[in-house]
């Protein structure tokens, strides 16, 4: 299956999803921010890009360097279908990204509660003195919630459970 089948799918699974397409094929699935959460998931494919991301801020506002989870280093090598089990991982199950503030980086995991236990599902960080719109935290670490998940269409999950 590919990047942009999978898209498609997720769009059809979470008729709540936004999907537009920009310039060169880039593809971009949005998801809702729910109430209560802190951040919000969105997917994006194109040439040579596959990610699934998470936005914190104002819904309509510039949006501050965040949590990310690229798929198209060497080491993922455009797996669609990685790209496809982290997406549902991380829709369907309640996840938390901590935010930790080091001397020369600062630091993203996200996890997914997944029977019970805080599974780690990606870590990523960015070089403090060349990003200038990283979220200030009090203190060196900081915990983001989502403990609302977005509920599949119906007939989508009929398919996902069998």
């Amino acid at each position: 299956m590919t990047a942009n089948a999978i898209l498609d799918e997720l769009a059809t699974i979470f008729p709540q999803a936004s999907l537009a397409t920009h310039a060169e094929d880039l593809r971009e699935l949005t998801f809702p921010r729910l109430n209560g959460n802190d951040y919000w998931f969105h997917m994006v494919a194109g040439p040579g890009l596959l990610q699934v991301g998470a936005w914190l801020g104002e819904v309509d506002g510039p949006q501050p360097s965040f949590w990310y989870m690229p798929f198209e280093s060497d080491g993922f090598a455009q797996d669609a279908e990685h790209f496809r089990r982290v997406s549902l991982d991380v829709l369907l199950r309640r996840t938390r990204i901590t935010q930790a503030r080091g001397m020369l980086f600062c630091t993203f995991l996200c996890e997914a509660l997944c029977e019970g236990v805080w599974t780690r599902v990606y870590k990523n960080g960015y070089l403090r003195l060349t990003i200038r719109d990283l979220p200030r935290i009090p203190g060196r670490r900081h915990v983001y919630t989502a403990d609302k998940t977005l509920i599949p269409a119906q007939s989508a999950s009929s398919k996902e459970k069998g």
